[in-house]
């Protein structure tokens, strides 16, 4: 069994009841599997990214290209921006934790 933070499981229920499916993918369930806390956590939807903007208008969008929106969570009470920061395969600094909602797309041709 995995365990999902509470601010991811208010995203997917989010999605769910808008009538939308949406699926946790990539690092974050292989290191929740394993017993690992995920640093952060990946969602994969149905819904579009003028979609997804209406339903987390507070998200910041990290690729247009790639229909990807990322929640950012204050730890504590925190402002996100006082958190520590890394990057992610953009290049974009990405205070933890968060989550990034990325429509369904395939790889390739």
């Amino acid at each position: 069994m995995m365990n999902v933070p509470v601010n991811v499981s208010e995203s997917m229920n989010i999605l769910n009841s808008s009538g939308f499916r949406v699926y946790a993918v990539g690092g974050s369930v292989r290191d929740a599997l394993m017993g690992v806390e995920p640093v952060d956590w990946d969602l994969a939807t149905n819904a579009r990214l003028g979609t997804l903007e209406d339903l987390f208008p507070g998200a910041k969008i990290i690729s247009e290209k790639y229909s990807v929106i990322r929640r950012d969570f204050p730890i504590g009470g925190q402002d996100p921006e006082g958190l520590q920061s890394g990057s992610d395969i953009w290049g974009n600094a990405s205070p933890l934790p968060h989550v990034d909602i990325a429509t369904f797309r395939t790889e390739g041709a």
